[in-house]
């Protein structure tokens, strides 16, 4: 019995490290089960039909990897994003409605989000007509490199934007993810961002009619929607767009979107 334990918890932490860890007691309590039920005749590892007939004080290991590799895909399955590094980037006041409902939504499907920002130690959001929540701020700015991300997001707010118009790493990461062919996704104001950085030439895009005229003497074309999608360019302009946004984010990630989804997405486009 103690080499049994020995061995499982050896697998645990080859196949699925912290993971399996989570879900050990689980699996000890149902190997059975797993080696009875879980196993398809093709799975290349032991045929069920032999699985069936095995003495159940019995442990096979290679009917349990087999187990815990089906595990491991169906719950990679349910998070499409992990492994996805995504930047938030902001400064106090920005739109925190914007920020949080993108953010939980994303964590939730499996990416990981970081706070980056000029700000010192945390953010102070803007929510309705006064001041939100205290954010933590995860990196500085300035520490920032595009590299490290697969995405930007920056939700808009005057404050937030004003701020960080004025950081030279801000506008730095900004260019440097599009320059690198990497989504970058924008609220609201927060377009006005791509005019410092130097890159809204030739871009289309939404955008509340206060930052209209200094993105046209920059280049950019406005399009008249709550939401628009410009190669790896998302910007969103009205609220009620955002789950069509967490969708184009998505999509941007290399997670298809179901024949629903993808026909919303178009529309909003």
């Amino acid at each position: 019995m103690t080499s049994f334990f020995v061995l499982t918890y050896a697998v645990g932490e080859i196949v699925d490290g912290v993971i399996l860890g989570f879900n050990f007691g689980f699996l000890l309590a149902n190997h059975n089960t797993f080696r009875a039920g879980w196993l398809p005749p093709t799975h290349g590892h032991v045929p069920q039909k032999e699985v069936k007939g095995l003495p159940e004080s019995k442990f096979y290991p290679r009917t349990f990897c087999a187990a815990i590799s089906r595990r491991r895909q169906y719950m990679q399955g349910n998070k499409p994003l992990a492994g996805k590094k995504i930047a938030i980037m902001v400064a106090s006041g920005f739109i925190e409605q914007h920020m949080t409902t993108v953010q939980k939504a994303l964590i939730a499907a499996g990416a990981q989000t970081s706070i980056v920002s000029p700000e010192i130690g945390v953010a102070n959001g803007w929510h309705d007509e006064g001041w939100g929540h205290n954010f933590f701020v995860d990196e500085k700015i300035n520490d920032v490199l595009p590299s490290q991300f697969d995405l930007l997001l920056t939700p808009g707010g005057e404050r937030s934007t004003q701020t960080l118009m004025r950081n030279a790493h801000s506008k730095r990461v900004l260019k440097g993810m599009l320059e690198a062919g990497k989504p970058v996704a924008l609220t609201d104001d927060a377009s006005t961002l791509l005019v410092d950085a130097e890159v809204a030439k030739g871009r289309s895009l939404c955008a509340p009619q206060s930052a209209a005229e200094k993105l046209q003497e920059a280049g950019a074309s406005l399009v008249d929607a709550p939401l628009h999608i410009d190669g790896q360019l998302i910007t969103l302009m009205q609220t009620e767009a955002t789950e069509d946004f967490i969708k184009a984010i998505k999509g941007a990630l290399g997670v298809e979107a179901s024949p629903a989804e993808a026909d919303t997405s178009e529309a909003a486009a």
